[in-house]
């Protein structure tokens, strides 16, 4: 019996692209951990269900988190859904050892089931870097991003971390009143949280977890870089900024963003009930937006002007050396327990950790 399992939180409105990640993460699994959904009762229906059970992704029904609709984050702000992630280890306390969250703006591209053996050195939990590279920002920027740490309560040198995947101990951090503590904090500081699961994670630990490396939460910021292929081969791609891959036009977003990403889900949707889902995710108007953004972009280009939000490629080269920098010179749990290997330069699953 696996002690391990990948754990997704949704609400309606995102219940496909987390079915989308919930069935690769099933389909990769081969008994080495459970999958797990979880939604408030009524948020997922029939379809959503049936097609859970076709493809191995478990769910517990009846849950109800009125707590999590109360907090002042949560007031017209964000979807409660996110903030089940703070409940999910007390759900399966007793069941599982190891819980490995995933947001479901994710992607899995590998085998997620090596993560699994990583050793957390008594630590909660292990999770991707954020916020920590900081040469090539503007010294205000710099400083009102300390300013947010500081109010949060965490000490130098900070050590924010991003919570779309965690590999949490699910023991410890139920014995540690993680979850509780975060909501409290939430709910004593809903002003400043300003990511509030994340900022309220960060203010209790406070630096106390496992950094690993970015092939396990390849975020949006690195994706977009013409570097990104030279500096790691991402397990899980995380889609964490404004363009989403089942969303294909919107307003200043490039023509090719995402395209394979967005050809992915296509052929994911085909096969599903939800088959027309992703056409409806776009609008005419969001295809005007982009026409006319790619439009701009050109017509900027030909009068010798820069496209505010579009960086010159000579910021992109020199982003591309701080982060490969950045990534040469930092500590990685799962590289330095030979989970992940350095190749070249570049991060990347230990090809000796892939099961055959």
């Amino acid at each position: 019996m696996t002690r391990n399992a990948v754990c997704l939180c949704t609400d309606r409105n995102m219940a496909v692209p987390a079915l989308y990640v919930a069935t690769e993460a099933a389909r990769r699994a081969r008994g080495a951990y459970d999958v797990h959904v979880f939604a408030e009762e009524g948020e997922l229906d029939d379809e959503h269900r049936a097609w859970m059970a076709r493809h191995g992704i478990q769910a517990i029904g009846a849950l109800s988190f009125p707590r999590l609709h109360k907090t002042g984050a949560t007031a017209g702000r964000i979807s409660p859904a996110s903030l089940i992630r703070l409940v999910a280890p007390e759900l399966l306390a007793g069941r599982y050892d190891r819980l490995l969250y995933l947001d479901a703006d994710t992607e899995i591209h590998g085998d997620l089931a090596p993560l699994f053996g990583l050793d957390l050195q008594g630590r909660v939990l292990a999770a991707a870097a954020a916020g920590r590279i900081t040469e090539r920002l503007a010294p205000a920027a710099v400083r009102k991003r300390e300013e947010h740490f500081r109010a949060l309560g965490m000490t130098e040198p900070f050590r924010y971390f991003n919570d779309g995947l965690m590999l949490i101990d699910v023991a410890r951090w139920n014995a540690e009143r993680i979850g509780e503590r975060a909501l409290d904090f939430i709910e004593r500081n809903p002003t400043i949280c300003l990511l509030p699961d994340e900022d309220a994670l960060n203010a209790v630990l406070d630096g106390h977890i496992l950094d690993l490396s970015p092939i396990w939460n390849f975020r949006g910021h690195l994706m977009e870089l013409p570097c990104a292929a030279a500096l790691a081969a991402p397990v899980v791609c995380h889609y964490d900024g404004p363009d989403k891959p089942w969303k294909r036009f919107g307003r200043n977003r490039r023509w090719f963003a995402l395209r394979e990403a967005h050809r992915r889900y296509r052929g994911f949707c085909a096969g599903t009930p939800w088959s027309v889902w992703l056409a409806r995710q776009w609008t005419l108007r969001d295809l005007r937006n982009t026409l006319a953004y790619e439009g701009r972009i050109l017509l900027d280009r030909l009068r010798g002007r820069r496209t505010p939000g579009v960086p010159r490629r000579s910021k992109q080269r020199r982003t591309c050396e701080s982060v490969q920098a950045h990534l040469a010179r930092a500590t990685f749990a799962d590289v330095e327990q030979g989970i992940t290997i350095r190749n070249g330069g570049r991060l990347m699953l230990n090809p000796a950790k892939v099961r055959p």
